[in-house]
């Protein structure tokens, strides 16, 4: 089967050029909508003054208003559930943002042999400027999709949509809500799934796609700052609400690194296939703290077992 599994990047408006159907996700999301925040690069996390309880507000008022694009949905009926990264991919979306256009060319070139590309930009003038670029240093432009919607920050593994397998064998695109502050951002996977008819569902929990990860086999890994973010649910209900939602199955909330502001779980573990993780550790000489975090999170991943009675 071949799937449509988008790997969402780190860092973060996509078009086969500028024809009507793909424009009209964007025009039509705009009215009302002031400008996003770019003068400089957005951190992962808000904070100054986008984490102040008035600029929240304000885009919660927004999100509010915005049912078709940030309104709560039913779940899907899921088949696989939530695709693993390792898992084939027919694209790869980021969000270009031209200080970093050197390391995007670079990201790009690395992609372009194995995937299609979907790139971020702010408009269709950016969009011909970036293909133009990526064509003079050899990346084949046949691969690449541009989507002019305007967005806050360029971190796509965050607020990109979570590709699900569904119980009839198509994709879906499950969408958690994003930092209120950032609703364009926010927005992006719906007008994704718009432009492409892919079912779109929209969880009533917060969360950032860096923090959670799946082995394609019902094991899900997050970190104890998911719970954290959706008070008052708690681990235990939240791994109900994700088997609901995602197929985990069996869902380990690990300790986060302390003193990282996000508390992700993709900081320090991967999974590279079904029964196989990397896992960071910390020299305890330097770190001590998050040394025996990573050993604690070692030992509560040693202790899993699969069907077959493999380990992990």
């Amino acid at each position: 089967m071949r799937y449509l599994f988008f790997v969402l990047l780190t860092f973060g408006c996509v078009s086969e050029g500028t024809d009507a159907s793909h424009q009209r996700s964007a025009v039509r999301f705009d009215p009302g909508l002031t400008q996003p925040v770019r003068s400089c690069a957005l951190s992962l996390s808000p904070e100054g003054d986008e984490a102040s309880a008035d600029a929240k507000m304000d885009g919660l008022e927004v999100i509010g208003s915005y049912n078709d694009y940030y309104g709560p949905t039913s779940p899907p009926m899921v088949g696989d559930g939530l695709l693993p990264e390792w898992a084939f991919s027919d694209a790869v979306l980021i969000s270009w943002y031209e200080p970093f256009a050197e390391y995007f060319e670079a990201l790009s070139s690395a992609i372009v042999p194995f995937a299609n590309l979907w790139v971020l930009t702010e408009s269709t003038e950016e969009s011909a400027m970036v293909r133009t670029r990526l064509e003079a240093i050899g990346v084949d432009s046949s691969k690449l999709s541009f989507f002019e919607y305007e967005h806050e920050a360029f971190w796509t593994r965050d607020f990109g949509p979570w590709t699900v397998s569904l119980s009839d064998g198509t994709l879906g695109f499950v969408d958690p809500g994003y930092y209120p502050t950032r609703y364009r951002d926010d927005a992006v996977p719906t007008l994704l799934a718009e432009w492409g008819d892919i079912p779109v569902y929209r969880p009533e929990f917060d969360a950032e796609g860096g923090n959670l990860m799946s082995n394609g086999s019902g094991l899900c890994l997050t970190t104890t700052r998911l719970s954290y973010n959706n008070p008052p649910l708690r681990t235990r209900e939240l791994g109900v609400v994700l088997d609901q939602w995602l197929d985990c199955k069996h869902t380990v909330f690990l300790e986060p690194i302390k003193g990282e502001r996000t508390g992700h779980v993709d900081l320090f573990a991967k999974f590279t296939g079904p029964n196989t993780l990397v896992l960071g550790e910390f020299d305890p000489l330097e770190d001590a703290e998050n040394a025996a975090r990573m050993t604690r999170n070692s030992e509560r991943l040693a202790e899993l077992q699969f069907a077959d009675a493999d380990p992990l």
